[in-house]
């Protein structure tokens, strides 16, 4: 979105339970779900979220310097060490992409790894980007980053409702693709 000639300032603004989160800048307009004590909302809860605000947002500004140029999507989990993983081994059991494991490289130990791939979506709609890394997490756990974003060119709010329900199919095809059936169960992803 760009939002006309408003300064370089960040705003944020959260529900009551802390676990909803709206940030808008001169060049975005952004709502984040933030995991607090509430379950994973569905993608159809906050997607209907986004658009009740997005309009609002529109209402208010009409007849300012308002236009769409991209959407976003992205999905960040942290998976912790132990459970399917303990080591940088055993990354193979969450993703075939993975591969196998680095056994020997005689007296170098394997201390950290780190993946992307972008993957293009077809008639330039955008891109998904897959980052796995090692990292902390708020609570000082180690553990596993995977972020799927997907990101690319909006000329409308009808495009931009489109192409974000778009790349939600695609982001669940790629997560369906990158997990192992023992990573699926693990999770219910399978039920």
């Amino acid at each position: 979105l760009k939002i006309g000639n408003t300064p370089s300032v960040r705003y944020q603004f959260s529900n009551k339970e802390g676990d909803r989160i709206v940030q808008l800048q001169p060049t975005h307009l952004l709502l984040n779900w933030v995991r607090k004590d509430s379950d994973y909302p569905r993608f159809s809860v906050l997607n209907r979220v986004f658009t009740g605000i997005l309009n609002d947002w529109v209402e208010v500004q009409k007849g300012n310097d308002f236009s769409v140029n991209q959407w976003e999507l992205g999905y960040i989990n942290f998976i912790r060490r132990g459970g399917l993983w303990t080591t940088l081994n055993d990354w193979h059991r969450i993703s075939p992409l993975f591969a196998n494991p680095v056994e020997d490289f005689s007296r170098l130990i394997l201390d950290d790894q780190s993946y992307q791939w972008r993957f293009q979506i077809p008639e330039k709609q955008g891109r998904i980007t897959l980052t796995v890394k090692q990292q902390y997490n708020a609570q000082k756990e180690w553990g596993m980053m995977l972020n799927i974003t997907g990101r690319g060119p909006a000329s409308s709010l009808e495009q931009l409702t489109e192409r974000i329900n778009m790349a939600h199919r695609e982001i669940l095809y790629l997560f369906e693709k990158f997990a192992t059936e023992e990573a699926k169960n693990y999770w219910g992803f399978n039920k």
